[in-house]
């Protein structure tokens, strides 16, 4: 009968007070390839926590045995999913099969150091959404990721409406975290960290050619496998992946260029969105002004720049992928100079009344707590201010990021960062007034990782007064 043969899959959700997800039925339940290898785990703990899941049943295959011919499509047809937990570094046996899963929509979650395998295969940290590079050639001046064991944190739910955190809360974990590594722009990030030592994008969700892909960076041993929100989270990533979970965070990208850029690994220098970090800008409308700009960024792209931490990539990608690369960062920084159509008038009026001026100047150009927005314009454009506006907390600046701290006598003040080093902090308060301590003189340094300034969204300020505020500082800037 009807009931009988449809069986409704729900979150099993482990004690922890979390709501479940909508799902879909399904009259059988899903089968996982559970894939490891290339790092040692604790196996009896992870498996156990796949054994938890109701109506999951997996295969637990290790690369160098059986996993690189379950991986044929063949074999796998049979499988709803994949799950990577593995830190391969030689993906030749089984990579050409693992992508043509991926053009047949296979779906795949990747779990903690999945995220560091096949180190020298571009196309895999494209896949995963991702890339982290643990070690380096000697000599070599591309950027590693770093990793620190038993770390403490809160894990923050980026995105409350996806499928996979749907009433879900923040939860504490101690786990192994990881910095410096690479986001995919077009990435969907559903979980954060606010710990100065691990990076801020935890969790995300991507699509690759077909195929719905989650990559979740925590997992390092029992402690979390057995956190209840964690094997939520990787339950519901499991659903999601298989299709019987709503798909609320589907992503695509649109040009090829943009998909170099992140599977070599450029963002760790010059920011998800090439915007500049401890690079330079590549966006950057100055550097595009240049008559001969392509062809200056093929050249610098190609040979490196000697001295400096930016090494060649002619043995890496072929000329016309650095090309593409190159075309990507230019037209990216055209559109950003494009004129507003909007109201310049009436963007005075609410660069004013939301209160703009109290930290920017009265012009925009004389900021004291906050930058000067009207060089942002210039240098870094407007799609990048109107992020800025929207989320002020993504990629703050190191001279802007809050800071907190309590000095010997008991004084409690909170500013941005200007500078600091080993022996002293200097820091602009809320009034505006500089501070100059040396270390030994506080009790107390708060590093918060945030923007002082609010998050002004659509209900502070409408698309409209947005567009007008911006088409003032654009004109401003001129």
């Amino acid at each position: 009968m009807l009931t009988h043969r449809l069986i409704a899959i729900t979150t099993v959700l482990l004690g922890s007070g979390v709501a479940p997800a909508q799902t879909a039925v399904s009259p059988d339940p899903l089968k996982i390839l559970l894939i490891t290898g290339g790092h040692p785990f604790e196996e009896d703990a992870f498996t156990e926590m796949f054994r938890s899941i109701k109506n999951v049943s997996f295969t637990h295959v290790r690369l160098g045995g059986d996993a690189e011919r379950k991986l044929k499509p063949e074999e796998a047809k049979t499988y709803d999913a994949l799950v990577f937990y593995d830190m391969n570094q030689r993906c030749e046996a089984y990579l050409n099969d693992l992508l043509a899963l991926m053009e047949q929509g296979k779906g795949a979650v990747f779990l903690h150091h999945a995220i560091g395998s096949c180190p020298d295969n571009a196309e895999y940290g494209y896949l995963v959404g991702g890339r982290a590079r643990f070690g380096k050639p000697p000599g070599s001046a591309i950027t590693t990721a770093k990793f620190k064991a038993n770390t403490s944190y809160r894990a923050h739910i980026e995105d409350r409406n996806s499928a996979i955190t749907m009433g879900m809360s923040d939860f504490d974990v101690t786990d192994e975290v990881y910095s410096n590594y690479f986001v995919n722009t077009d990435a969907h990030v559903f979980l954060t960290s606010d710990n100065p030592l691990s990076a801020r994008q935890l969790a995300w969700t991507w699509q690759y050619k077909k195929s719905p892909i989650v990559y979740i960076q925590l997992g390092h041993d029992h402690v979390t496998y057995e956190n209840p929100s964690y094997r939520s989270l990787v339950e519901r990533a499991i659903f999601w992946v298989s299709g019987r979970l709503a798909n609320t965070a589907g992503t695509a990208v649109t040009m090829p260029g943009e998909k170099l850029y992140g599977s070599l690994g450029c963002a760790p220098c010059h920011g998800n969105d090439a915007r500049g970090a401890r690079g330079p800008d590549l966006k950057s409308p100055v550097l595009w002004s240049r008559g001969d700009a392509k062809q200056h960024v093929v050249d610098v792209i190609k040979n490196g720049v000697r001295g400096t931490e930016m090494p060649p990539y002619a043995n890496v990608a072929a000329d016309w992928e650095i090309r593409e690369l190159a075309t990507f960062l230019g037209r990216s920084a055209l559109a950003s100079r494009k004129a507003i159509s909007a109201d310049v008038r009436r963007g005075r009026e609410v660069y004013h009344s939301v209160g703009c001026a109290e930290c920017h100047g009265p012009t925009g150009r004389e900021g004291s707590l906050g930058p000067e927005l009207t060089s942002l314009v210039t240098s870094k454009g407007v799609d990048y201010l109107k992020r800025k506006i929207r989320q002020p907390g993504s990629d703050t600046p190191f001279n802007y990021a809050t800071v907190s701290v309590v000095t010997k006598d008991g004084r409690h003040l909170t500013g941005v960062r200007r500078n600091e080093d080993t022996f002293s902090l200097q820091m602009v308060d809320r009034s505006g007034r500089l501070h100059l301590f040396l270390k030994d003189e506080l009790r107390n340094v708060i590093h918060e990782r945030k923007s002082m300034m609010p998050a002004y969204d659509e209900s502070r300020l409408p698309p409209d007064a947005l567009l007008d505020l911006l088409a003032y500082l654009q004109n401003a800037s001129d």
